[in-house]
């Protein structure tokens, strides 16, 4: 009885084994063909927030060029810098609302939602009969842009290795690059042969393309794992809005003008509003929009300082620039705009060495290089004087360290973020930057026209040439600054949670 007992246990054993072999070759198929569909999808999503990025930066740039016959057409000469600095201002506002509600409600859902606010935006521009629809149009484009800009560098901060995001973010910021030098070239010329509508026309299919793209892409296990817990506060929502709002259209007064009843009614409302936000957020500090880290921290500390000031010697210096050109050189338009594509393209340039170089020699050096470039380019600048290749180069090494210190500074703080509050953390990066172009165009701007103002009385000879000098000596000692900050940068880091 024994043998044929021993026959069936080890017949039955045979089979058991077989299924469990059977089984782990099924989970083998599924794990390669899960992995296959991941590839697939990482590529399919990372083509998506690349057309989306493209299509945001050359929407920011390119209505400089279709302003006159914007103008034209719409008979308003009151409402027109509301073309720009509302898309500015509603894309700065909806950067840490996004980046908190990619956190929330993952990374897909927010791009498609943010997608689709672009698209509604662009079709409303195009439709738009008056100046005011027009402005609420572009500044619904906006909210869409600023949403799209960040989801970029969330989407690709979350699908790579912190050992893999300096590369990325540095091919991300050539995209940036390449589509505002080549924006209002494109612009030109779709304009010149369908006018300026059709321009913001081929937004639209664009978007909606991305959209269908990102939609077709399920979730992720590691995308579902990476959500924050809780919701977005509609109280702390209000309140950012209110504050930020107040004060980025204090530092844009010198671009659409206030009266001084407007100008104190936005202060007084920025104060109450930032003064509810820190009682509210006290008590429950996990609702900000905003990471306290960055103002408690010092590695988050000196990654927004760092931030700010390379944007604002960025765009101080691209804005002032041309127009101390024509003063002092009398350079043509076409000039002018060559020299700001210089610093464009040097951004460019540094952000790929950048983004390759980072792994290996860390966060200090990079961010050391990229301020010492800064602090170089605004130094030639405010010693004045020389042919144009002189400020040419001064142009490409300003544009060289903003790429080094931007993509320092959005890995350096990618890499030491928790994962599930990532879109968070990047998008208060961006948040940084944006008020640093803000800050940089008005505040040396507004350092000029005060020089203009005292030259004028004592040598008005000379008044508006020299008068841009303290502007570009104002610029250096912000960039030596910052080169002093970055001495403080850690070589490495770990993440924290």
């Amino acid at each position: 009885m024994a043998g044929p007992r021993r026959v069936s246990l080890s017949f039955q054993s045979s089979i058991e084994q077989g299924k469990a072999m059977q089984l782990e070759g099924v989970k083998e198929v599924v794990a390669s063909s899960d992995q296959a569909a991941g590839r697939t999808g990482k590529r399919a999503l990372l083509a998506s927030v690349l057309v989306g990025l493209f299509l945001a930066a050359m929407d920011s740039t390119v209505v400089g060029t279709l302003l006159p016959a914007i103008k034209a057409e719409m008979q308003d000469v009151t409402l027109y810098p509301w073309l720009l600095s509302g898309f500015i201002l509603a894309s700065v506002l909806a950067t840490p609302v996004v980046g908190r509600a990619a956190d929330v409600f993952g990374q897909r859902r927010t791009l498609v939602a943010v997608l689709g606010i672009f698209l509604v935006g662009s079709l409303a521009v195009c439709i738009s009969s008056s100046m005011t629809s027009l402005v609420f149009a572009r500044a619904l484009q906006g909210v869409g842009a600023g949403g799209v800009s960040v989801m970029t560098y969330i989407t690709v901060g979350k699908l790579y290795s912190e050992r893999e995001r300096g590369k990325m973010q540095g091919m991300l910021s050539m995209v940036w690059g390449l589509a505002a030098v080549i924006g209002p070239l494109v612009g030109a010329l779709v304009y010149q042969k369908f006018g300026w509508r059709m321009v913001f026309a081929l937004n639209i299919p664009l978007s909606f393309i991305a959209m269908a793209l990102v939609w077709s892409i399920r979730s992720t296990d590691q995308e579902r794992g990476q959500k924050a817990e809780g919701g977005v506060d509609a109280r702390v929502m209000a309140l950012f809005s209110v504050t930020l709002a107040s004060l980025l259209i204090l530092i844009l007064q010198p671009s659409v003008g206030l009266s001084p009843g407007v100008s104190f009614g936005l202060g007084a409302a920025m104060l109450i509003g930032l003064g509810l936000s820190v009682v509210y957020l006290r008590k429950w500090p996990e609702k900000s929009l905003l990471p306290v880290e960055f103002f408690t921290r010092r590695d988050y500390v000196l990654a927004a300082l760092l931030t700010v000031v390379a944007s604002i010697a960025l765009y101080a210096s691209v804005t002032l620039l041309p127009l101390y050109l024509r003063a002092t050189l009398s350079t043509s338009t076409v000039s002018s705009g060559l020299i700001v594509m210089v610093a464009a393209l040097g951004w460019v340039v540094g952000s790929a060495i950048c983004g390759a170089s980072l792994v290996r020699t860390g966060y200090k050096a990079t961010a050391l290089l990229g301020t010492i470039l800064l602090a170089a380019g605004t130094g030639v600048l405010a010693l004045g004087g020389g042919p144009l290749p002189v400020f040419a180069a001064a142009q490409a090494l300003i544009g060289l360290g903003i790429g080094f210190v931007a993509t320092t500074t959005l890995v350096f703080v990618q890499n030491i973020s928790p994962l599930p509050r990532l879109g968070a953390y990047t998008s208060a990066v961006h948040l940084f930057r944006n008020i640093g172009a803000a800050l940089g165009i008005n505040t040396v701007a507004a350092i000029q026209i005060f020089s203009f103002k005292r030259l004028q009385l004592s040598n008005p000879g000379i008044a508006y040439q020299g008068s841009f000098k303290w502007s570009f000596i104002a610029l250096f000692a912000a960039a030596a600054a910052a080169v002093v900050a970055a001495l403080w940068m850690p070589r490495r880091v770990s993440r924290t949670a």
